[in-house]
């Protein structure tokens, strides 16, 4: 965290203070609240809410949240498929009747990760600067190399617009896997230029340990975005 802290230090103000918001609203620093209040689901490769208990009710009983839609709400420590929550799986009634489908068992995470991954396109809003477009590519090695870049866009008709590129590479280690998940842990430097402004960029160390979670042979969610093979 604290090298994460040093990294948006250097981002433009607009961009660190949306990042210091991003981590008082993390999910350990609130507890949960009623049932079928304040989630957020993942459609479309976007977080969506938080929904009212009202919302968040149609939804289950029309079908647009189902066993599998990945959900969250202040309180819990990371995202979750629907049907692991208490409230929302009483909802969505008994198991039987739902046949839900399998998250994907993973027996070698390294093969199973080795490629280039790109996120589906996503949308944040940001202070001064508007609605922003976020993609990110992520290119795993089998020799434990990692590369990433992660860009960000304005919209059009932005008050101030900007375009940010993170690059970063480096070792990457994995730990604690499940039938399904692992952790991920990176280490290495990373460079982020704001398209436009001279100068050779902000580079820092790049530290930090992410989940994620295998959903079928071409397709993984981790920390909030959902990401696919784009190449091995």
């Amino acid at each position: 965290m604290d090298s994460f802290g040093k990294f948006a230090a250097r981002l433009p103000g607009a961009l660190a203070f949306a990042l210091a918001l991003w981590l008082v609203a993390s999910p350990l620093a609130a507890q949960e609240g009623p049932p079928f209040e304040g989630y957020y689901v993942v459609e479309n490769g976007q977080a969506v809410g938080p929904l009212p208990a009202s919302e968040m009710q149609a939804r289950l009983r029309d079908g647009r949240v189902t066993d599998t839609s990945l959900v969250w709400k202040k309180g819990m420590q990371d995202w979750e498929a629907a049907r692991f929550r208490p409230d929302l799986g009483a909802e969505l009634g008994p198991p039987a009747e739902r046949d839900p489908q399998p998250d994907q068992t993973v027996q070698d995470f390294g093969r199973y990760l080795a490629g280039t991954w790109t996120s589906e396109a996503a949308q944040a809003e940001l202070p001064e600067v508007g609605q922003v477009d976020v993609v990110s590519t992520i290119t795993f090695g089998t020799d434990g190399i990692f590369t990433l870049l992660t860009e960000m866009s304005s919209v059009a008709g932005a008050p101030q617009p900007m375009t940010v590129h993170v690059e970063g590479n480096g070792t990457f280690t994995l730990s604690g896997a499940t039938t399904n998940t692992v952790t991920v842990s990176y280490l290495g430097t990373s460079l982020t230029k704001v398209e436009g402004q001279a100068g050779a960029g902000w580079p820092d160390q790049l530290q930090f340990d992410t989940t994620i979670k295998a959903i079928d042979q071409g397709t993984f969610f981790e920390d909030g975005s959902t990401y696919r093979k784009v190449s091995q």
